[in-house]
This record gives structure tokens, C-alpha cells and sequence, in this order.
């Protein structure tokens, strides 16, 4: 499915693009998942400052990479439905504010925390389906 990146407020096609540079959504390789984008787009709207895009979209091959740690069923990567997944790099005091306003919507099936280390700050938010169960973890 395509989006109209004009309909979205916050975020760009770039920033959602994959990190190695192989340009699968310019190139139409791939896709973001709308519902994502779109709930994306509104918890930015109740943060009410920028939330910073770590990783959303991985090609198979940049998600293999040892130093990406990606799952091989990561919700990262486009299997069909549009990756469904994204890391969003936010500090400690920041992170809470994400992480309320994520729970609160109550839509994001997957939420991963990882907020230990000044360099590895981040919250990954997924609607990957999961048969109706939610899962929260953290990172080690």
C-alpha cells in the first residue's frame, strides 16, 4: 500500500528509510505499514516534542547484521504488510513521556525497552500481531 507522506505531520519517508543506504521504500522495494505511520504520527502529536527514528525498515540483509542484532521474523523488515516496527532513540526523562503516551493509546502490540547506556537509549514499538497478546520486555 502507499502512503501520502504529505498526509503525515512528523515524519518523513527518509527517516523511516533503511540504514545501510539500499533505498528499498524510494525504490518501492518495500514499505512502512500505514497503521504504524499513523499511530506513529499521533503519539509524536501527544508527546508534543520530536521523537527520533533509530531504525524502522530493514531490508532482510541490513537485519541479518550482527551489529543490527535484528530477529530473523523482526517486525523491522516488510514481509508483506509493510514493516510494522520502529526504535525510537529518546533519553531517560523523554523515554517515560514516549512510553506513557505509547500505553495509553493502547495500540502498539510489541513495546521493547532499552534504557540502559548514554549512547543506547531507545523504545521499540511494533503492531506486529501477537493472537491478542501484548508483549512489554527490555533489552539486557
Amino acid at each position: 500500500m502507499s502512503i501520502n507522506w504529505d498526509a503525515i505531520n512528523w515524519f518523513s519517508q527518509n527517516e523511516l528509510e533503511c540504514k545501510c543506504g539500499c533505498q528499498s521504500l524510494k525504490k518501492g522495494k518495500a514499505t512502512i505499514n500505514l497503521e504504524l505511520i499513523t499511530k506513529l504520527d499521533e503519539l509524536r502529536s501527544r508527546c508534543g516534542f520530536p521523537l527520533r527514528v533509530n531504525s524502522a525498515l530493514r531490508c532482510a540483509k541490513h537485519n541479518s547484521n550482527p551489529k543490527v542484532g535484528g530477529h530473523p521474523t523482526s517486525a523491522h523488515v516488510d514481509t508483506g504488510e509493510g514493516c510494522m516496527a520502529v526504535d525510537l532513540g529518546v533519553d531517560r526523562a523523554k523515554g517515560r513521556i514516549v512510553l506513557q503516551h505509547a500505553l495509553e493509546m493502547d495500540c502498539f502490540e510489541g513495546i521493547g525497552l532499552a534504557q540502559s547506556g548514554k549512547g543506547s537509549r531507545f523504545i521499540h514499538l511494533d503492531i506486529k500481531p501477537r493472537g491478542g497478546n501484548k508483549a512489554l520486555w527490555t533489552y539486557s
